[in-house]
This record gives structure tokens, sequence and C-alpha cells, in this order.
């Protein structure tokens, strides 16, 4: 009886009731989709004569063997669209330093990044772009990873033109505390404990 109740309260009908009332909404929405190119959200800076680097590896290439590139979008501090670009894979890897003369600005804002099929598939696909990025100057920069789902796409199969438009949040307006875990550091492993609240995200072109 607990199976099928857990079942039912997780089938989309109940899910998409849940969220549209705001009773115990899904926190990660992906969770129970069939496919989905999901990205963090990640922050540029330009200002203050600061550059921004993003290094990424090829992971449909490498977990699906489908051949992909990168696509780009770009929003302002306001969360307004300014642009999108494409990077292709050379060996596996793929890096972009995003500046003034990139983004038309010299401000901060965010983007997010998905793996997108170069060619046709027929495999059912589950990506996630963490990747890393890093800020600096004058080629030095301090590099961070991505840690917070934010954006996705649950038709992975659609064209670029289509993508900005079916981008929608991967997580829901509930509240939820995280821990965010240091990856490496030389002084010992620790645990920072960051509590905040997630909120739906408006895209717009």
């Amino acid at each position: 009886m607990k199976k099928f109740l857990k079942a039912v309260f997780h089938s989309k009908l109940v899910r998409n009731i849940r969220n549209l009332t705001g009773i115990r909404p899904e926190l990660f929405l992906f969770a129970h989709e069939d496919q989905y190119l999901l990205s963090d959200l990640f922050i540029w800076r330009t200002d203050s004569n600061f550059e921004t680097v993003f290094n990424a590896s090829d992971i449909l290439n490498k977990y699906y063997d489908i051949p992909s590139k990168l696509y780009f979008i770009f929003f302002d501090s306001d969360g307004g669209f300014i642009l999108t670009t494409e990077l292709e894979f050379k060996n596996g890897v793929s890096r972009l330093i995003i500046n003034e003369q990139l983004i038309g600005t010299n401000s901060y804002g965010t983007f997010c990044v998905l793996n997108i099929p170069t060619e046709s598939y027929t495999k059912q696909i589950n990506v996630t772009n963490r990747c890393y990025v890093g800020y600096g100057r004058d080629n030095a920069f301090s590099m961070v990873h991505g840690n917070m789902f934010a954006l996705m796409v649950t038709k992975p199969s659609a064209t670029l033109d289509d993508l900005i438009t079916l981008l929608r949040p991967a997580i829901s307006s509930r509240k939820s505390n995280f821990c965010y875990h240091i990856q490496k550091n030389s002084l010992g492993a620790q645990t920072l404990p960051i509590g905040f609240q997630t909120h739906w995200l408006e895209v717009s072109k």
C-alpha cells in the first residue's frame, strides 16, 4: 500500500497539482522526467576588467556516444535575455572566454549551458552541465565548480531556435537547505551549510 501511495504521490498529475497549489511541490522538477538537458546557472562578470572563463567536456559523446556542441544562453543581472552563442568541442573539451567584447557590456549576469546533440539519436539521454567557471584578469583565473541545478529542457531533440522557449526551471519554489562540499581544500575537508530559498526563474527572449 505504501509503495502504491508513493507512486500516486509522484505521478505526473499529482505532481502538477502539488506544484500548482504549492502543497509540498517537487524540489527537483527533472527527477521524474524521462529525458532532459540540465544546466546549473553560472555567473559571468566583465566589470572591473574581469573576464570569465568556462571549461566543459563533451558529456554526450563520452557517456552516450552522441556528438554534441555547447549552446550558451546569457542573461543580464535582472534575468533578461542578452544573447546565445555556440561552441564546438575539440578533443572532447571546450573553453569559452566571456568578456566585454562577447557580452557587449561591462557588467555581470548569469548564463546556462546545454550539450546539444549534433546528430540524430534514439537513446534516452539525461545530461547535467555542472562544469567549471573562473574569474580573473590577465589570463589568471580562480576556478569554481557549478553547484546548483537551475534550468532544463525536456525535449533534447528540439531545434536551437526552440530551446529558449522550451527552457524552464529545474527547481521549484519550495524552500530547502543545502550543504556545499568543497571538493579539494589544502586545509582539510569542510562542509559549508548554506540555507536559501529557491525561486522560479522567468526566462524571456
